[in-house]
């Protein structure tokens, strides 16, 4: 058999094949580009990568010859989310951690949850690179979409949910949210209400290396995976 991982950074995909024993049998690369559509503001066309996925994911699938995928694991960029429906449609664009949308609610914030509170629930300090301060700002900035969103999800996410697992999310990239309590292991439900973030839109949570579904056989037949 053969194992896929398929990496998902800000510029650009990179996906490898290897076989069980680790010998490498092929890879592919895709670059994208980074949307700025006003002075400050960094985004990712989530429909746009996600076709560069797809292609490249199909590049490397195409190397594996007679040794069948059996399995695939994915790593991703760390803060940013996509906005998707429960149909698996994407209903937005990805902020960056760069981009400056959500730091406005920083000082309000850190009224009700100073930093030493913050580092003992996540580990964390405060900042605007965390994907708190953005579903914030698309709450408060575009509540339609906010409103309609089914799940706010990681790339990691929304790339194994793209494939037909359930939403489902590392407690590493988790915390990258500023969402997660370590200790619990879980969503924490005091920076939530401090954030006013509704939880049930947000991935479940996993640790690394669970399992957490099978590709759908139409993805499988679009991808050339078994």
């Amino acid at each position: 058999m053969s194992l896929l991982g398929i990496d998902v950074g800000t510029s650009g995909c990179k996906v490898a094949l290897f076989s069980s024993e680790g010998r490498l049998l092929a890879a592919a690369y895709e670059e994208y580009d980074v949307r700025r559509p006003q002075p400050g503001w960094a985004e990712l066309d989530a429909v746009e990568v996600w076709d560069g996925i797809r292609r490249t994911i199909r590049r490397a699938a195409a190397g594996a010859g007679g040794d069948p995928i059996r399995a695939l694991a994915i790593s991703s960029l760390g803060e940013a989310t996509v906005p998707v429906a429960a149909d698996r449609q994407v209903l937005g664009p990805s902020i960056l951690a760069f981009d400056v949308r959500g730091e406005e609610y920083l000082a309000y914030l850190r009224r009700g949850l100073d930093d030493e509170r913050l580092f003992r629930i996540s580990g964390n300090t405060l900042g605007n690179h965390f994907g708190l301060t953005k579903l914030m700002w698309v709450r408060e900035h575009q509540p339609g979409l906010y409103e309609r969103a089914y799940r706010f999800l990681p790339w990691e996410s929304f790339v194994s949910f793209m494939l037909g697992a359930e939403p489902v999310v590392d407690y590493s990239l988790a915390n990258r949210t500023l969402l997660f309590d370590l200790e619990q292991e879980a969503w924490s439900p005091e920076v939530l209400a401090q954030a006013g973030l509704d939880p049930a839109r947000l991935p479940a949570t996993a640790p690394s290396g669970t399992v957490i579904g099978t590709i759908t056989a139409s993805v499988a037949r679009d991808l050339g995976l078994p």
